[in-house]
């Protein structure tokens, strides 16, 4: 076999959308590292870039570069062995994909790679949205009935803080891009309106479930409002000790407040008097207290627990009074992440879980809606980890292409995305009363409920 001709960025090889090219990379007792590149097109977002070796000896290593010289295109990404990779790009914009072999003698070495553009699916109300921590990784949507990758949305700022407002389904996120540090206000299609200049040790957010967001950040550690336009209003409240968890009460008179950590004090701070009020919660011995904490529609308070001892997690639900209504076991194998607000707040609430520590299979990354009254799932599904824009699962000849940063918060959409690709799913479809995936398994559309099965029309 000749040996590869495409041993430099200068002598790359042009890959096309969904065609894979196949080489033997093996010659006269030399494995080579081989160059190919591929220049977005039109309609292109997000592209995902799959070289495959084998599973025991050829096993290569995919780098995303800028330039023919090989320089990183980002930070983390060149670690992919035998692994997926994800990444923006720029219509017009050539990017070269440099295939390091792990030895330089090994063979047989057939390599595998190929191109393909992100999902452009309908995106229905109460998608799951997860942000990237990595500036200019984008953001995950992914079906919460099945889990399936959606879409992704570019240029939204990275950072682990957010929130969405329930009735006008704005989002605030607080963090960093090329061109601000502090916060930007989203609309419910995610499109930016404006940006916002604020100091950058922000550590928590939530809403009063309306019109407001509530944000803690500096040392001391103080909480700010800010009205869903964008403007900062009323009284700046200064609580004392550190905070990673907030949630406020729909009458916007206490704070609720925690340190994420093994202080599992919940403390609460009047919001009209200014002044701190008796803890909700003491401390308890050998419990850990994990992110975020949800004030419910029904003033209810959600607040995730790890045992430390036996190391099972488990979230516990609470009236205003701080008598415990519920306790929700989480299953033996998986941690909690983090927590969302549920559209239908106050019956249900949504948990992010994973088995944390090794690489594994997809299904350790779990997101379940849960119902308040019975703990019962309402929807629990997968959707892989890229961390970094690399897929962060067990090496398989068929992984999962697309999928989402582990290192972020996550939301439910409140609104239905415009501008993606709508179902083509169309024809007769049985009528269903109260399901609301009657025509399309990916259209959060509900057909109304039928009075009759047949009739005739006079």
């Amino acid at each position: 076999m000749p040996a590869p001709t495409n041993i430099s960025g200068a002598t790359a090889v042009a890959l096309s959308l969904d065609v894979p090219v196949t080489q033997n990379v093996h010659d006269a007792g030399t494995t080579y590292d081989v160059w190919y590149k591929y220049t977005a097109v039109a309609g292109d977002n997000v592209v995902g870039v799959f070289a495959f070796g084998g599973l025991d000896a050829y096993q290569p290593i995919l780098t995303v570069s800028a330039s023919a010289t090989g320089t990183p295109l980002l930070e983390g990404m060149s670690i992919s062995h035998n692994r997926p990779v994800t990444f923006p790009v720029t219509a017009g914009t050539t990017y070269y994909l440099k295939v390091v072999t792990n030895d330089t003698t090994v063979t047989p070495a057939s390599l595998t790679i190929d191109v393909k553009r992100e999902p452009h699916l309908a995106v229905p109300a109460g998608s799951i949205w997860v942000n990237d921590d990595a500036w200019p990784f984008p953001a995950a949507i992914f079906s919460h009935i099945n889990g399936s990758q959606l879409t992704y949305k570019t240029n939204m700022i990275a950072d682990e803080v957010g929130a969405v407002l329930p009735v006008s389904g704005r989002v605030l996120l607080n963090g960093a891009t090329d061109t601000v540090d502090g916060f930007v206000l989203y609309d419910n299609q995610l499109d930016e309106i404006l940006e916002i200049s604020f100091p950058s040790n922000v550590y928590s957010m939530t809403t009063d479930g309306v019109d407001t967001f509530y944000v803690a950040y500096g040392s001391p550690v103080k909480i700010q409002r800010i009205d869903q336009n964008g403007t900062l209003f009323g009284t700046v409240h200064t609580v004392t000790g550190y905070v990673n968890n907030i949630a406020v009460n729909r009458a916007e008179t206490i704070l609720y407040y925690a340190q994420y950590g093994g202080d599992t004090t919940i403390k609460r701070f009047d919001l009209v008097g200014d002044v701190a009020l008796t803890d909700f919660l003491p401390d308890e011995t050998n419990l850990f207290l994990r992110l975020d904490m949800l004030n419910l529609d029904d003033d209810t308070i959600i607040i995730p627990y790890r045992n430390t001892v036996d190391s099972t997690e488990f979230i516990r639900r609470y009236n205003a009074a701080g008598t415990l209504l519920n306790t929700y076991n989480m299953p033996s194998t998986y941690g909690i992440n983090h927590m969302a607000y549920a559209i239908d707040d106050p019956d249900s609430f949504w948990v992010w879980m994973w088995s944390e520590g090794a690489i594994d299979d997809e299904t350790t990354n779990r997101f379940v809606n849960i119902k308040v009254s019975d703990g019962s799932y309402l929807h629990d599904v997968y959707n892989p980890l890229y961390w970094n824009g690399v897929y962060d699962h067990n090496e398989t000849a068929t992984p999962t292409r697309w999928g989402h940063s582990g290192s972020c918060f996550f939301l439910i959409l409140r609104a239905a995305l415009g501008g993606v690709t709508p179902s083509t799913s169309y024809g007769l479809f049985k009528i269903v009363p109260d399901k609301r995936t009657d025509h399309d398994g990916n259209a959060e559309v509900k057909i109304p409920n039928p009075t009759f099965k047949t009739g005739l029309i006079p």
